[in-house]
């Protein structure tokens, strides 16, 4: 009995074509904004009827510049594959600081809902909320709030990483994963000069793979199918 032979391009497109299940959280391919803040006190805007694109349809963005009457923080993305840029300019203190938060609750009403949005997600399957963002290591961090239906609220803070940026869902605490009605991402720490870029948010049901290792995956399946019986 002849036995056949799988060539490995094959046996690395069909490894590499099995992605886990994800839930788009924000992939910022609709809804232009410029959301430029002058300390103190943040500044909001907000865009509407972004489905599927965007949870919920609604997206609320924040900033926030910490310091000095001058200080300016700015927060502006143009739709497409490219992504949000969330950038701190600051042209008179030099120690300035500046964040920005984006947060979906599905009520278009311009205001930060919490407990009291209209996403109704059930999150308990998934493994994590996943992050790609472009950053030098160190410049800032990333910060994940959720809020439920009884008004618990869970947060978690991760410097920010150039690629993949994991947040796993068990670790947030007494937040009922199966009632989630808000959530908000923040960039904290942005010093004068600084940007990062976010291009997506998602759940993904298990860890997202290091790269590469779908393609070692293929190479070791590609040497068992090469194997014949002599």
């Amino acid at each position: 009995m002849r036995t056949s032979i799988v060539s490995l391009p094959l046996l690395a497109s069909l490894c590499l074509a099995l992605p886990a299940l994800s839930l788009t959280i924000d992939n910022f391919e609709q809804g232009n904004f410029s959301v430029v803040d002058v300390a103190p006190g943040p500044t909001l805007g907000q865009q509407a009827g972004l489905a599927p694109d965007v949870i919920g349809g609604v997206r609320l963005v924040r900033s926030n510049a910490t310091s000095g009457g001058t200080t300016t923080s700015s927060l502006t993305t143009t739709a497409g594959p490219d992504g949000a840029v969330v950038s701190f300019a600051d042209a008179a203190a030099p120690f300035g600081q500046g964040d920005a938060s984006f947060i979906y609750d599905g009520i278009p009403d311009g205001a930060i809902n919490g407990p009291g949005g209209a996403l109704n997600l059930d999150l308990s399957t998934f493994y994590s909320i996943d992050v790609e963002a472009a950053a030098t290591p160190g410049i800032a961090d990333l910060q994940l709030t959720l809020w439920d239906a009884a008004g618990s609220q869970g947060s978690a803070l991760i410097p920010i990483l150039n690629g993949n940026n994991p947040f796993v869902l068990s670790s947030f605490g007494l937040v009922n994963l199966t009632q989630i009605k808000s959530i908000r991402l923040s960039v904290f720490g942005l010093d004068p000069g600084e940007s990062v870029q976010i291009a997506d948010i998602s759940a993904n049901e298990t860890p997202v793979p290091e790269p590469g290792t779908g393609f070692l995956l293929a190479l070791g399946l590609a040497g068992l199918a090469l194997r014949r019986p002599h």
